[in-house]
């Protein structure tokens, strides 16, 4: 799965551009995984794996901005339904 999304994020033309370091960016409750791209010469780019939360496409190369809006919006529908949930201890994560 990681390897598929560096090859993926390697066909992108802005990992050409600059020298990106490979990281992971993992959100547990909303059972987020993407390989990280991180440089500090330009916007750090993001490559969600597997199942991923609405918003959000697998396999897909993000630009900070619209990846971390995305799993903000995740994050608030995620927080809501918490706090709407009779019980919450029992909606799991």
């Amino acid at each position: 799965m990681i390897r598929e999304a560096l090859a993926i994020a390697d066909q992108d033309p802005r990992v050409g551009r600059h020298d990106y370091e490979a990281r992971l960016y993992r959100v547990p409750a909303l059972g987020l995984l993407a390989v990280w791209l991180h440089t500090d010469a330009a916007l750090d780019l993001f490559v969600p794996l597997g199942r991923t939360p609405p918003g959000l496409d697998p396999n897909r190369v993000y630009a900070d901005g619209e990846f971390m809006t995305q799993v903000r919006e995740a994050a608030s529908r995620a927080g809501a339904a918490y706090e709407e949930a009779e019980a919450p201890d029992e909606l799991g994560s």
